[in-house]
């Protein structure tokens, strides 16, 4: 996770969005860790959506 954020802050992207199943508790805990802000889940509550910030310093990630 970490290498990835890396090289999409050296790409100049200030952030990106990540997608997991709602039921795998690994990844969800996987990106919390890494400073990923829950923006939603889907209709169905089968999908999360979180952003990460790619700064170094993985202040929490704006909204547009």
């Amino acid at each position: 996770m970490e290498v990835m954020l890396s090289e999409a802050y050296m790409l100049q992207i200030p952030r990106i969005l990540a997608v997991c199943e709602a039921d795998n508790l690994g990844s969800i805990r996987t990106l919390e860790a890494a400073g990923g802000v829950l923006e939603q889940s889907d209709g169905d509550g089968r999908v999360c959506r979180y952003w990460l910030s790619t700064s170094p310093t993985r202040e929490s990630p704006g909204r547009d």
